[in-house]
């Protein structure tokens, strides 16, 4: 159970170190610091694992350690800090959100190939719903195919 002085200080540490993405229609929060032992509990209150940046250490620099987190579980805590953060993170975050909604609102109502994901339009092939639009139209070119192969014989 993660309590609210918990919550309260992963917002301070997000606030001055974190980062808040959009990265390829996913949401991202990330945090890259020098120390170890903030990024190993941030990580844990996300219930992620940390990494070590293992690019080439250059002389005088320290470590650079970083935990993400990303999609549903990142919405779920961009909602949680928000009223904890300042206005500047809060408007990220809101502008986050309303991109990652429509995103997904648009995923869930249509199929890759575009075509309306509603009753009339899908089938279950074992486990995932196909476009019954495009199953048909695949259907009718190798019934297509077929006939013409076997007229060619």
């Amino acid at each position: 159970m993660i309590t609210s002085v918990q919550i309260a200080w992963l917002a301070g540490i997000l606030e001055g170190e974190g980062s808040f993405k959009l990265n390829d229609n996913s949401a991202n929060i990330q945090l890259n610091m020098t120390d170890e032992d903030t990024v190993k509990k941030v990580a844990r209150l996300f219930n992620r694992q940390y990494s070590e940046n293992r690019s080439p250490e250059r002389v005088g620099h320290k470590r650079l350690y970083y935990v993400n987190i990303m999609g549903t579980p990142a919405i779920e805590w961009m909602m949680t800090i928000y009223s904890l953060m300042s206005y500047r993170r809060q408007e990220k975050i809101r502008e986050i959100i309303t991109s990652w909604k429509e995103i997904n609102t648009v995923k869930r109502d249509v199929f890759k190939c575009g075509h309306p994901k509603i009753a009339s339009n899908f089938r279950y092939n074992g486990k995932y719903k196909i476009c019954l639009i495009c199953a048909t139209a695949r259907s009718s070119r190798w019934y297509l195919r077929s006939k013409a192969a076997d007229s060619n014989v």
